[in-house]
């Protein structure tokens, strides 16, 4: 079944015409943030409203053959119908972070956002992206930011 979706994923993704378009635009701004990434696509009316997607420093889309063709239809969706993206980069740069009396190094990550729609996105501020991350979306009250994000504008 998962194989037939696949093969059928592929078969959509070849006859999205996006040469020449913002799409395309978009597609290759993503994927030129170095280092690798994960990529989550919202749209509100699908199906899956939300799926992560790992992107390498090579521009590798996922680990399995139907991840590309799956994030391509998943992008163009959200392009055409409307969502938003949230890209975390994973920097070389370490932090250190104390949890119950213990301090491991994690990796700091930028944080870019987008807003997507009527065949067209729009890059999300940095400042607009922090006071997002600044508040719990289920209770709208402000929590503490996770240690080692940097906002930046996409």
């Amino acid at each position: 079944m998962i194989m037939r979706k696949t093969a059928k994923l592929k078969e959509i993704v070849k006859t999205f015409d996006i040469e020449g378009t913002r799409l395309k635009e978009l597609k290759e701004k993503i994927l030129s943030i170095p280092g690798d990434k994960i990529v989550t696509i919202f749209c509100p009316d699908s199906i899956n409203s939300m799926v992560a997607y790992d992107i390498s420093s090579n521009g590798k889309i996922g680990y399995e053959s139907g991840h590309s063709s799956m994030f391509y239809a998943k992008l163009f969706h959200a392009f055409a119908c409307g969502g938003s993206i949230i890209i975390r980069e994973f920097t070389k740069d370490m932090i250190p972070v104390k949890n119950n009396n213990i301090t491991t190094l994690i990796p700091k990550k930028n944080i870019y956002g987008i807003e997507l729609g009527n065949n067209n996105w729009i890059g999300i501020t940095k400042e607009l992206l922090k006071e997002s991350f600044s508040y719990d979306a289920d209770t709208r009250k402000p929590k503490k930011i996770e240690a080692g994000l940097v906002f930046c504008n996409f």
